[in-house]
This record gives C-alpha cells, sequence and structure tokens, in this order.
C-alpha cells in the first residue's frame, strides 16, 4: 500500500531528496519488497538529487556489487569517498572494485588508505596491500607489508604462503642474468 501513496509523491515532488522524502521512502519499500531494478533507479535519481548522502551511495554499491557491476561499484564508492573519506567503508568498497577491475594501484592505494585510518583488522589490510603491491611488481614493497601482516598474526597462514611467494619472485629475479633482466 505503501508503494502507490510513494509512486505518487515521487510525481508529485521528483526533486525531493530529502531522508524521510517520497524518493527515499520509495527506494526502501522497493529494497523490502525486493524489487531490485526499480530500488537502483530510484537510488540513482535520489543520489543525483541528494549528492551527500552516503546511505544512498553505500546501498548503490551493495546493488551493483550484487550485479558484479564492478564499474559501478567503483563510481559510487568514489562519490561517497567525495563525501566522507574518513570512514574505512568506502574505501573497502572500492578496494574490491579495483581488484576485479584489475587497477592494481587503484587497490593500492584504497588499502593504504585503510590502514591509515585504523582498520579493525590491521593484518588483513597490510595482507591486502601486499598483494595489490606484489600484482604492480613492487616486490620490496609488498615483501615489507605481509610481514607487517604476520607481525600483527604470526600465524597468518596466507601471509605466510604469500611472504614464500615473494622471496621465491625475489630469488628468481635475482637469480636472472644482467642482460635478462635489462630486456624485461
Amino acid at each position: 500500500e505503501a508503494k502507490d501513496v510513494l509512486q505518487t509523491m515521487q510525481k508529485l515532488y521528483p526533486r525531493d531528496g530529502s531522508p524521510a522524502g517520497g524518493n527515499a521512502l520509495l527506494a526502501r519499500v522497493y529494497q523490502a519488497l525486493e524489487e531490485r531494478q526499480a530500488e537502483w533507479e530510484t537510488l540513482k535519481r535520489l543520489a543525483e538529487i541528494s549528492p551527500d548522502s552516503v546511505e544512498v551511495f553505500g546501498r548503490l554499491t551493495d546493488l551493483a556489487k550484487e550485479k558484479e557491476d564492478w564499474e559501478q561499484v567503483r563510481l559510487y564508492a568514489e562519490q561517497w569517498l567525495a563525501v566522507n573519506p574518513l570512514t574505512p567503508e568506502p574505501h573497502r568498497r572500492l578496494a574490491a572494485a579495483a581488484e576485479q577491475l584489475n587497477e592494481n594501484a587503484l587497490a593500492a592505494d584504497s588499502f593504504r588508505a585503510i590502514l591509515a585510518l585504523g582498520p579493525f583488522d590491521p593484518a588483513q589490510a597490510h595482507f591486502e596491500l601486499a598483494k595489490a603491491l606484489a600484482r604492480l611488481g613492487k616486490l620490496d614493497e609488498a615483501k615489507r607489508e605481509v610481514l607487517q601482516a604476520l607481525e600483527e598474526t604470526p600465524r597468518f597462514d596466507a601471509a605466510q604462503k604469500l611472504l614464500l611467494e615473494l622471496v621465491d619472485k625475489n630469488n628468481e629475479s635475482e637469480s636472472q642474468p644482467e642482460s635478462e633482466q635489462a630486456s624485461d
């Protein structure tokens, strides 16, 4: 019943971007009814009307992630960060999108920001940063980060494995003749 009333309100006041306005309430009704596409369209409209609503950007990134639309996750996480860069969640979502889009420099920057904000699990953040740096070919920096992850959590199996991989890669590059390294 609320859906019909709110759709009428939306038609009467299409530019209402308030948190208790017709657009916001209609988006919540669509969410409750699991009408994802209608919710998506309503939230996109709301993001244009009210470009400082972190709740809207958070929900848009959730929906885009469900659809595995990583470009949209990136877009809305960046807009969320433009409003509030001092919370870790938009950085996490941007990092996830960057990893899916193979934008390792952006992923590394996002993990650095998470670390600067004092994450709940610094070992995981250092580990994720190490993986991004390794994909960028910055093996020494990656090794330093994975060691910090292990300093926080010494029995972190995935970090131990990554450290061994990094040491092996480093040994391989050192054992290559100089002529081969120059051609790489």
